[in-house]
This record gives C-alpha cells, sequence and structure tokens, in this order.
C-alpha cells in the first residue's frame, strides 16, 4: 500500500505544477509499479515458505523427539497477518497435539476445533484428518468415548477417500483406544489389526510398533500373555533404532507383564531392568513408576516380600513427584495385603488408610473396595467388632456403587456398540458408492476407447485374415516338408533308443560278468586253502590206515584220524560256503523275492570276494543281528553288497595298509532295516556326491572301472524299495542302505 501511495502523490504533484508529464515518464513510472508488486508478492513467498518451514520443525519436535517448548511459537505464527488458512489450520493442528501431550484438555478442543472449522471452510483434507485423530484420542483420555469415536470414524472416512493410508492408519489406532477404554478388548483388537493392514500400504513403522504395542496390551487384559509377547516384540524389534526411548520403555514394561502372566519370572525381570535403566538415562519419571510397581508385583509374587516393599516405596516417592492418582492407591493397598501376611498389622493399617483418604478424595471405587477390604480384615483380626462393622458397611455401600457404574458401563458398551455398526455401515455405504461413481465413470471412458478398439481391431482382423490367408497357402507345403522330415527323425530317434537300451543291458551284464571274472582268481585261491585241508588229511588218514590196522592200532591213533576228519569235514564246508556265495552271484536274473537272512547275504559276500580282501589288508567289522530278515532277491543282494565291498576297498588304496577297517552293521528302525557300510578312506569329493549313482560315471583311471558298479547298486536298491544315504568327509564314507522290514516280517508270518 505505501508503495502505491508515492506514486499516486508523484502524479498529483506532476498535476499541480500544471506541466504535463513526457510519455516516457509515464512507461517509466508503470514499470517501477510493475517491479515493486512482484518484489511484494516474492517477499510474502518467501515468509510463507519460511513459515511452512518452521510448522514442519515443531511437527518434528513434538511428534518425534517429543519436545514441547514450542506453544508460544506457533501462536506467534497464527498472529502473522499474512498466513494462508492452510498454514493457519496447520498451527492450529500443532498446537492441539501439542497441548495433548501436555494434557491440557481445553486448550486441545479449541485449537481441535478451530483447525477443523477453517480446514472445512477450505477443503484442506490432510489436516482435518489429523484433527479429528488427535481430537478422538483427547475425548477417549476424558472417557468420552462417544465422540471419541464420532471423531475417528470422521478421520477414518477422509484417509480412505483421500487414500491417506498413513492417517486411516491412526485413525484405527484412535478407534481400537476408545472401543478399548470403553471395555470392548475384541473390537479394539479389530481396528488394531485394520491399522496393520493400512501400514502394509504405506509403511510407517512407529504406527505399525504402536499398534502392535496396543494389540498386545489388550492381549494382556484378556489374559492371552503367549500372544500378546509376540505382538510385543515384534513392536520392541520394529523400534530398536528409533529415538523415542519413552515408547520402549512402555513396550518393555508390557513385554514384562506378560512374562509374569506365562510365569517366566527371570525373562519378566530381565525386560524390568532394561526399562528401568532406559527410563533413567532419559529421566522418563512417568515409565520408571509404572516399571518399579511392576517390579514389585514380580517381587511379590516370588514371596520376596522384602525387595516387593523397597520396589513399592521408591514407586511411591515417583508418583508422589508426579502427582497422586489410582495407581498410588493400589501400590498403597498391595503394601499393606504384604504387610498384612508379614503379620505386621499396625503398618498395614497405616497403608490402608491412607489409600482409603486418598482414593475417596480421588473417586477411585476399585481401590476404595479393596482399601475397605483390608481394613474390614484387619478390624476382624484386632476383634474390633464395631469398626469392622462400619467398614464392612462402607463396603458394601461401594460395592453397590461399582456394580451400578458397570451396569451403566455395559449399556453404554452397548450404545458404542450400536453406534460402531452404524459408523461402519455408513463407512461401507459411502465407500461402495464411491466405487460405484468410480465404475460408472471408468464404464463410461471404457465404452468410448472400446468402440475405437473395436474398430481398430476390426481393420486388424481384417488384415489378418488376408495374411494369414497368404500364410496358409505358402506355409502348407512346408508343414508337409517338416511333417515328413519330423516322422523319420521320430523313427531314427526310437531306433536309437532301443539300441541304447539293448546295449545298456549288455553293459549291465558285462559288468557283472567283469567282476565275476576278476573275483575268479580270488575264488581259485581261497579253494586251494580248503582242498590242501581235503588233501592232507586224506593223505595223512591213507598213511594211518594204509596197512591193516589192528584194534588196538585204531584205538591209538583214533586221536589223530579225528583230527584229519575234523580238518576234511572243515575244508569240505569252506568249499562248500565258497561255491554257495559264487552260485548265488551268478545265477541268472529273476524277479523272484525271497525272504533273505541280511547277515547270511553279507557273508557270502565277503566269502567271494575274500581274497581281494585279504590281498588288500583290510580288517572288517561285522555287526549285523541274525535275526533281522529282508525280502530281496538274493542274486541282486549278493551283487549289491559285493559292489560297495569292492568299492570301498578301492576307496581305502590311499590309507596306511594297517589303518584300514571296514565296518558292516546292521539295525533295525521301526518298520525299517538299516544296512550300514563305513571305510576310512580318503573320501568323496562333495562336488561330485550327487553324481556317483549315474551310469558311466567314474573317478577310477581309464581301465580300472566302467562306471556301471554304483548305477546297479542303484537300481537293485530302487527295485528292492529301499534307499540309500551317503556321508563322505575326508576320513571316510559311510552308505546307509534302508529297506522295508515290515515286509520281511509280514511274508514270516
Amino acid at each position: 500500500m505505501t508503495q502505491f501511495s508515492t506514486a499516486k502523490n508523484f502524479k498529483i504533484r506532476q498535476e499541480q505544477h500544471s506541466c504535463p508529464a513526457p510519455q516516457y515518464q509515464s512507461k517509466f513510472l508503470c514499470m517501477v509499479i510493475f517491479l515493486l508488486s512482484i518484489l511484494k508478492v516474492a517477499s510474502c513467498l518467501n515468509d510463507n515458505d519460511e513459515v511452512i518451514l518452521q510448522l514442519k520443525r515443531y511437527d518434528a519436535e513434538i511428534f518425534y523427539s517429543q519436545k514441547f517448548t514450542s506453544g508460544s511459537a506457533l501462536r506467534k505464527i497464527i498472529a502473522i497477518s499474512k498466513i494462508t488458512p492452510a498454514d493457519k489450520a496447520y498451527a492450529y493442528l500443532l498446537l492441539s497435539e501439542l497441548y495433548r501431550k501436555l494434557e491440557n484438555s481445553d486448550s486441545i478442543f479449541f485449537f481441535g476445533a478451530e483447525c477443523i472449522r477453517l480446514s472445512e471452510a477450505n477443503t484442506i483434507d490432510s489436516i482435518e484428518c489429523r484433527a479429528h485423530i488427535v481430537l478422538s484420542l483427547a475425548y477417549s483420555d476424558q472417557g468420552q468415548y462417544s465422540e471419541a469415536l464420532n471423531h475417528g470414524f470422521a478421520s477414518r472416512a477422509i484417509a480412505e477417500k483421500k487414500s491417506y493410508y498413513k492417517y486411516a492408519a491412526l485413525a484405527c489406532i484412535a478407534l481400537g483406544k476408545a472401543i478399548g477404554y470403553a471395555g470392548d478388548p475384541n473390537a479394539s483388537i479389530h481396528y488394531y489389526n485394520e491399522t496393520l493392514k493400512f501400514d502394509e500400504k504405506d509403511h510407517v513403522y512407529k504406527t505399525r510398533a504402536r499398534a502392535l504395542n496396543n494389540i498386545g496390551d489388550a492381549l494382556l487384559d484378556k489374559g492371552e500373555c503367549k500372544l500378546a509377547a509376540e505382538y510385543l516384540l515384534e513392536a520392541l524389534t520394529l523400534l530398536a533404532n528409533d529415538a523415542d526411548k519413552q515408547f520402549r520403555v512402555y513396550i518393555l514394561e508390557n513385554l514384562a507383564r506378560s512374562y509374569i502372566g506365562l510365569k517366566n519370572y527371570s525373562l519378566a525381570e530381565s525386560y524390568l531392568q532394561n526399562a528401568l535403566k532406559l527410563s533413567d538415562s532419559i529421566r522418563f519419571a512417568d515409565g520408571k513408576s509404572a516399571v518399579l510397581a511392576s517390579l514389585g508385583q514380580l517381587a511379590f509374587l516370588k514371596k520376596d516380600y522384602g525387595n516387593a516393599l523397597r520396589r513399592y516405596q521408591s514407586g511411591l516417592l515417583l508418583l508422589e513427584q508426579l502427582g497422586v492418582n489410582r495407581s498410588y492407591c493400589g501400590i498403597l493397598n498391595t503394601m499393606g495385603a504384604i504387610h498384612d501376611s508379614l503379620g505386621n498389622m499396625e503398618k498395614a493399617s497405616e497403608l490402608y488408610l491412607k489409600s482409603y483418604r486418598i482414593a475417596g478424595k480421588l473417586k477411585a471405587d476399585v481401590q476404595l473396595i479393596e482399601a475397605l477390604t483390608g481394613l474390614a480384615s484387619l478390624s476382624e483380626k484386632n476383634k474390633d467388632v464395631k469398626l469392622s462393622l462400619e467398614y464392612q458397611k462402607q463396603l458394601n455401600e461401594h460395592i453397590l456403587v461399582q456394580l451400578n457404574k458397570e451396569r451403566t458401563l455395559q449399556n453404554f458398551l452397548l450404545e458404542t456398540h450400536l453406534l460402531v455398526q452404524k459408523k461402519e455401515s455408513e463407512t461401507s455405504l459411502l465407500r461402495a458408492q464411491n466405487q460405484l461413481r468410480l465404475r460408472e465413470l471408468d464404464a463410461a471412458v471404457a465404452a468410448k476407447w472400446l468402440m475405437l478398439l473395436l474398430i481398430a481391431v476390426l481393420i486388424v482382423l481384417l488384415l489378418f485374415v488376408f495374411w494369414y490367408f497368404l500364410k496358409v497357402r505358402r506355409t502348407s507345403r512346408e508343414l508337409a516338408i517338416k511333417n515328413a522330415k519330423i516322422e523319420h527323425q521320430n523313427l531314427v530317434i526310437e531306433q536309437s533308443i532301443h539300441r541304447l537300451k539293448l546295449m545298456q543291458g549288455k553293459m549291465i551284464q558285462q559288468e557283472k560278468q567283469a567282476s565275476l571274472g576278476l573275483l575268479t582268481a580270488g575264488i581259485a585261491h581261497e579253494l586251494n586253502n580248503p582242498m590242501n585241508f581235503i588233501s592232507g588229511g586224506v593223505r595223512i588218514l591213507n598213511d594211518l590206515l594204509c596197512t591193516d590196522p589192528s584194534d588196538d592200532l585204531i584205538d591209538e591213533r583214533r586221536g589223530q584220524i579225528e583230527t584229519n576228519m575234523e580238518t576234511i569235514v572243515e575244508g569240505v564246508e569252506r568249499c562248500t560256503k565258497i561255491i554257495n556265495g559264487l552260485k548265488v552271484f551268478s545265477s541268472p536274473q529273476n524277479h523272484e523275492f525271497l525272504l533273505t537272512n541280511l547277515l547270511q547275504s553279507v557273508h557270502l559276500a565277503i566269502a567271494v570276494i575274500a581274497n581281494k580282501v585279504k590281498e588288500s589288508r583290510v580288517v572288517t567289522d561285522i555287526q549285523i543281528p541274525s535275526e533281522i530278515f529282508i525280502l530281496g532277491n538274493p542274486s541282486q543282494l549278493s551283487q549289491l553288497f559285493i559292489n560297495f565291498i569292492d568299492n570301498a576297498i578301492d576307496a581305502m588304496s590311499t590309507t596306511e595298509p594297517h589303518l584300514r577297517r571296514l565296518k558292516i552293521s546292521g539295525v533295525c528302525e521301526d518298520d525299517k532295516a538299516v544296512l550300514t557300510i563305513s571305510d576310512n578312506g580318503g573320501g568323496i569329493d562333495e562336488s561330485i556326491t550327487s553324481r556317483i549313482f549315474d551310469p558311466f560315471f567314474t573317478t577310477k583311471p581309464i581301465g580300472k572301472g566302467t562306471g556301471l558298479g554304483l548305477y546297479i547298486n542303484y537300481q537293485i536298491i530302487k527295485a528292492h524299495n529301499g534307499g540309500v544315504e551317503i556321508n563322505s568327509d575326508k576320513n571316510g564314507t559311510t552308505f546307509k542302505i534302508n529297506f522295508h522290514k515290515q515286509i520281511a516280517d509280514e511274508q514270516s508270518e
């Protein structure tokens, strides 16, 4: 205004001199006025930017840093004449939040109402949404649950309409708090879970932590301590690096309460000690008083009455500094009960009387009833009948008052449920209407684009049909040629597969025959020893009986004759055992399964490969109970055990001869017979463990192995419905083979 009046005065002075201003002077004057106007607007914009920055800083101080000294600064911002309605509404909101932190109810409701009025007039949805949340929480603190629910639903409706998911989550926290304070923990938990759903769309870890803490608190009220602990632990994890340590104190104290309910006193005390240290570090007296009360309760439950009294006394001193309340009376009653149980009735009476007086002033009926109950009990113990009757009379009166309050609260809770259902219905209807309008708009736009799309598709379709017609004519001949080639290739592939199957069968049989050939020398060597026993025994018998012996001579040589006969019999038995083992191993393949003794089958395999065992200086340790039977093919089982033992001997070639050990053990585990074959060789490289059962895979030098031994073993185990496990390291390899023992048991029955 000053700039415009200056220009006007300049023009008047020119007219007074009756001297017409030149044309260039008029243009210059307009340019100056225009530049000054721009500077003024820019100055206003800069002022507004500065205001916004200040408001955001105060917002962070109140919400995140928990600093509550910005009230006068916010009032100065509101008094600025050039402030915009949006900034003024923002300042009203911050003042409302600030006074809620300072528990000044009159200022909360005044500035909150002003914020909503200004926001509605200027359509500032985000500020209005937050203001409803603040007022909902404030009305809950004051016990005005109907108003709290109205503001909570209003905030939620705005947030859902504008997709403010962060504010929708906070609105659900406010609704859960109001309904929980009204006495319905189940409905409260429902809205806290709604908070978690909204938070998934707009992640704010502190909002989520607050919802989890509130769910845990509600579950503690219901007595579901284990589930409460799970929610509280998740909340504590989210706040691991958060600066709001006061919130962490509350969560730690709630966690301790949950573990007290679970009777895990050691863990509860650990959380309470952490909370105590944290509250001391930030000088958080309110939180410390709650922690001390919980420590006192814990000591009381552990029957450590001296420690309990000390904790409760420390909590009382803090509450006296902060201002006595219902919790103060509750602690006095608990301390009175402890002194009563310790026989100190005079001190108990003093504490009960103090609680009685304070609870009466605070109109704390529950604590008053507890105090009167204690006083009546003490009077009865002191045989003061008159005083006991007086206390009993007052107790009955207050119990009736409390019952009436509970009935009133139940009626209010019913009204609250009806209000909640009504608001939910209105919210659902509004959501449905919004969705319907969006669908109608989408349908109109979609119809327009659909027509254009149909025209385009029709043109493209005609072009495609024409192109396809030409392509079909051109490719029909090519398809016929390709089909002929494919048929020919299929025929060639089928013939190749058939030849591969024949070759595979032949190679498997060749592997068995090759193994049998390698074992022939060992079998011949093994047969030589018993045959030498037989021939030597026969020769000695011939020498003993070559002449006509007399009865006296026979009696004289009877011991030598019997010894030689035993040698001959042992040689025959060893020959028979080796031949039986060789016969089982070399018997033709068939699919007949017989009840087979596991120990005998392993012994037959050892007998067949005994020469290689002896030459390799391998010490065998067989620990298989004789009563284990499995249903299997004896020939295949012999080949299975021989292949495993032969591979184990080869694996121990790098081990010192005097250290080579082969252990074969068998046990019954439930419905399975388990055979374990262990060696102390160099082991199998982890990189090839998964390939050792593949056909033609071998780590032996060229000419030393075909790579079919373990493949054949795997096929035999698979044919017996068994399984195999491998455990290998640098100290050796263990094969664990499972057979289904119950089949054998059923067969034996």
